[in-house]
């Protein structure tokens, strides 16, 4: 992977102009996402309920406390479900703009964990993001030139970029948190983090129309050598007339456990099922 070199300074959170927050916000406003809010802020952290993510890995009470607060909302005391739900929440809120801007201008924001922060809101959900200015970008960008610009030579190191990033540098620290909470072992989580990155290229990609390319990108993201591989087990559905793609997951997130329905990419739920629900597919 080339890299040349960029500004330092990973936490410069000032996003009020382009090209990354101009990116970002674009993503928002491209798709349709019913009453998710893509990315929702573009300044600099402040008030309540910010955290960076190496704050939040670091800070065992503050963790603790969000993790209470995410419980009480679910209506559970079971670490295993409240751990799982809040990992995968939190996955979601990450990765689902910076999957968008991927997709539609080939631009990739910094995910090192000191890097992005997070608002938590009174319930304990991951409500919205914040990122420094820092992203990758291929030769031909518009923005190359930009000191914030990390030039990368081709797509597949954008792959890699983001996989580093996320994987190597973000996850790891975030896990090793969450596991004694959870009390689910290593490789379940990391499972749980697959699926997350394979569901956000998904849904990300059908609402913005782009849904073979988002998961094509998916599939070089977690392509070995990178630092987290799977299987994204992305199959195709038909019912009633039309074809839409969903996926098997690889681990289950326990949202069960709450006395509901499985969820239909859950490994528990039979093909039959999916099938039969197919209007349904997209659900998170």
């Amino acid at each position: 992977m080339t890299r040349h070199p960029r500004t330092r300074g990973v936490r410069d959170w000032r996003m009020t102009g382009p090209p990354l927050a101009a990116t970002l916000e674009r993503a928002s406003g491209a798709g349709s996402w019913g009453d998710i809010r893509l990315f929702g802020h573009a300044g600099s952290p402040a008030g309540p309920g910010w955290s960076t993510a190496a704050e939040l890995c670091s800070d065992a009470s503050l963790l603790d406390g969000l993790l209470r607060r995410f419980g009480r909302e679910c209506g559970t005391e079971i670490p295993q479900v409240t751990g799982s739900l809040f990992l995968k929440g939190y996955l979601w809120r990450v990765l689902a703009p910076v999957v968008a801007a991927l997709v539609l201008e080939r631009r990739v924001p910094d995910l090192g964990p000191e890097g992005v922060a997070l608002r938590f809101d009174g319930l304990g959900f991951p409500a919205d993001l914040a990122v420094g200015g820092a992203f990758a970008a291929l030769p031909d960008d518009p923005e190359a030139g930009h000191p914030n610009a990390l030039v990368l030579a081709s797509e597949e190191d954008l792959s890699r970029y983001l996989a580093e990033r996320f994987a190597g540098s973000h996850l790891p620290g975030l896990l090793a948190a969450l596991r004694p909470r959870t009390r689910r072992g290593l490789f379940a989580l990391r499972q749980m983090a697959v699926d997350a990155v394979a569901d956000a290229f998904l849904i990300v990609g059908q609402a913005l129309d782009r849904e073979e390319e988002a998961v094509d990108l998916a599939e070089g993201v977690l392509a070995d050598p990178a630092p987290l591989t799977g299987p994204t087990n992305y199959y195709a559905v038909e019912h009633d007339g039309r074809r839409e793609t969903s996926r098997v997951r690889n681990a289950c997130c326990l949202y069960y456990r709450l006395g509901r329905d499985a969820c239909l990419t859950c490994p528990r739920t039979t093909r039959v099922e999916k099938t039969d629900e197919a209007p349904e597919v997209r659900s998170r």
